[in-house]
């Protein structure tokens, strides 16, 4: 926020303004204002300190010693000048002004407002009164009714720049985006060079994930004041939500130069780091973090979410009770330590804690998941009421791998004798009307019809009392549609070689893609060619599409796959599919066709750790990386198990 405006308005001296007391009063006046405006402020107190002792009322000495305290950022010492000129001249429109300012700084917002009211109605047309009258409201949390003192100030004012900005910050606050844009666009008409409008602009189309914008509107903001740290991070912020993360790194190093004891600046230098898998280094900068910090609970998570990507579970797992300690109620840090639990096979206590997802949700899932929770008007069930007879409506809650993986719970429940409604997104619906123990479909966003109890799909675990020896693992629980089979083997007719499907990437808008997906020209390179490829992916990069298309040799039918019911019918057709940790690599094994996936050195919880098959799929064989990042001896194993299929 642009800061407020002193008023320098002097106060017209006349028949009732301090009459000489000492013959040197004038000359002390003089050699004061001259030190004063020289800027040689400690010897201009000298000379106003004789003034007050001999004129306690003299409001040049008064006026120029508050705006020394002013400089000094004395605004206690301020206010007790600006006090004495409102009880001496009350009715001094600027010093009511000058007076709220005081108080402003010092935090005391409320008594300021009545300075700056008192020095509108003492003057309506003071126009920084009306800009620091808003400042004031701004502090108390009151942005829409500051707004309309910034559009006094502008009525009177229509080039006040610092008020426009202002108004921005207002609208931003009150999540008015285009109107706060607005507002920032007229401040640089008349200020093209103000820092606050440009940084304010930045964050309001960070606010609207237009992080390019942003990035322009933080970078003019750095030329303009290049030794301000928070512009710095700010740019760091934006770039890495752009996956820039080399250029988000520059960004948070450059604000730690300038501000080295900013905690915040090391924690997201440390989760830049670990974006670009440098986890040694990440691990640093949450540390010290800490250090500046010891309360920083997103350094203690950052610390735990590291330490577990370096393989180091126990001291994850202590930094995650440490976050707990400085607050019980963290649902990411509950979350982690969750996800940990279920990855090291402790899907009890895993499952249990698992429950704290909701509470750790952010953006575009919270909303959805927070909407399909407010229509459900029924109780929940966790396993604990008898609900045989009744019936459960299960809702999908994440991703299509999650309730593909999930969905097998279902039968265990009608084998109960559980009517059971399921809710699934429409992109499923088609594949998933094989699946045993459904009463009725709802799809997500459809009425839905009456039932007793509810539960999400990733609970059931929970309630069901799910161990790592208790899985209900099944060979086969979901299956294509045999129309769609005969379509896609008449397509494949002719081809002789062994069929293989394969799937290289994930979704881009995956948080974790980076470690699970490969580029296709490495996945290529290392592979025999003895075998038909087949692309199963729905999604081809760009950086992929020119591959692709050098290697007609793997059929692509990405235009063909319009649901998950396509792809599984294709799936049928294959004699093996190959795959990162994708949905399809859930679907595959689901149809219990034999499954290759590869995985990094931190796998997603549920392929657990050290092993090479999964206790929820029983055909599927897991390729973990040795190394991180490294995916070449993974593609090496599979290379060689291929040969050994040719020879078998």
């Amino acid at each position: 926020m642009t800061h407020p405006q002193a008023t320098k308005d002097s106060h017209p001296l006349g028949s009732d303004g301090p009459q000489a007391k000492n013959a040197n009063l004038d000359e002390w006046i003089k050699m004061g204002r001259q030190y004063f405006e020289a800027g040689h402020l400690a010897e201009a107190m000298v000379e106003f300190k004789k003034i007050l002792k001999v004129d306690p009322k003299n409001l040049d000495a008064l006026q120029c010693s508050a705006a020394i305290a002013f400089g000094e950022d004395d605004f206690n010492k301020a206010l007790v000048f600006l006090d004495r000129v409102v009880k001496f001249y009350p009715r001094f429109a600027a010093a009511h002004n000058n007076r709220g300012l005081a108080l402003l700084e010092l935090k005391r917002a409320k008594a300021a407002l009545n300075s700056f009211d008192r020095a509108i109605t003492l003057k309506p047309e003071l126009t920084d009164a009306h800009f620091n009258r808003g400042n004031a409201l701004v502090g108390l949390g009151k942005h829409k009714m500051a707004l309309s003192s910034y559009n006094k100030a502008i009525e009177f004012n229509g080039t006040y720049s610092d008020a426009f900005a202002n108004r921005g910050n207002a609208y931003r606050e009150l999540k008015l985006f285009n109107d706060a844009l607005k507002s920032f666009d007229e401040a640089l008409i008349h200020k093209p060079n103000s820092f606050e409008a440009h940084f304010n602009r930045a964050k309001t189309y960070q606010d609207q994930n237009k992080f390019e914008l942003a990035i322009e509107d933080f970078k003019k903001a750095i030329q303009i004041q290049p030794l301000f740290a928070e512009a710095h991070y700010e740019l760091g912020r934006a770039l890495k939500e752009l996956m820039l993360f080399d250029d988000a790194r520059t960004s948070y190093e450059k604000a730690i130069h300038l501000s080295p004891r900013e905690a915040k600046f090391h924690h997201s230098l440390g989760v830049c780091f670990s974006d670009l898998r440098h986890y040694e280094q990440a691990l640093v900068e949450h540390q010290k973090a800490i250090s500046l910090d010891s309360s920083h609970l997103n350094a203690f998570i950052g610390c735990g979410v590291t330490l577990t990507e370096l393989l180091r579970f126990d001291e994850a797992i202590e930094y995650y009770n440490q976050a707990l300690k400085i607050d019980a109620n963290s649902g990411l840090t509950r979350l982690n330590r969750s996800l940990l639990l279920l990855l090291k096979g402790d899907l009890e206590k895993g499952f249990r804690e698992y429950e704290s997802r909701w509470d750790a949700l952010e953006g575009a899932d919270k909303e959805v998941i927070a909407e399909t929770r407010r229509r459900l008007s029924k109780p929940s069930w966790f396993g604990k009421e008898s609900i045989s007879g009744k019936t459960l409506f299960i809702y999908s809650e994440q991703g299509f791998g999650d309730t593909i993986q999930f969905c097998r719970y279902i039968k265990l429940l009608a084998d109960l004798g559980v009517k059971v409604i399921f809710g699934v997104p429409g992109e499923l619906r088609g594949l998933l009307s094989s699946l045993d123990g459904v009463t009725e479909f709802s799809l997500h966003g459809d009425r839905l019809p009456h039932y007793d109890y509810q539960c999400p799909l990733l609970s059931l675990p929970l309630a069901l009392k799910t161990s790592l020896e208790s899985i209900p693992v099944l060979d086969k629980y979901l299956a294509a549609d045999s129309y769609k089979i005969s379509t896609w083997q008449d397509k494949l007719q002719g081809i002789s070689k062994p069929k293989v499907g394969i799937v290289w990437s994930g979704s881009t808008g995956h948080k974790k893609d980076f470690k699970r997906s490969i580029l296709l020209q490495e996945f290529l390179g290392r592979i025999p060619d003895e075998f038909q490829y087949i692309c199963l992916q729905k999604e081809i990069r760009e950086v992929d599409r020119e591959t692709l298309t050098a290697n007609p040799q793997i059929l692509n039918f990405a235009d063909e796959l319009n649901d998950f019911s396509d792809t599984a019918a294709l799936i049928e057709c294959l004699d093996l599919v190959i795959s990162v940790d994708t949905s399809v690599a859930h679907l595959s094994a689901a149809l219990g066709k034999p499954t290759w996936i590869l995985l990094p050195t931190t796998p997603d919880w549920r392929w657990l750790l050290n092993r090479s098959d999964s206790p929820w799929y029983p055909s599927v064989k897991l390729y973990r990386q040795k190394k991180i990042g490294e995916w070449e001896g993974v593609l090496e194993g599979i290379s060689e198990d291929l040969k050994l299929k040719l020879i078998l």
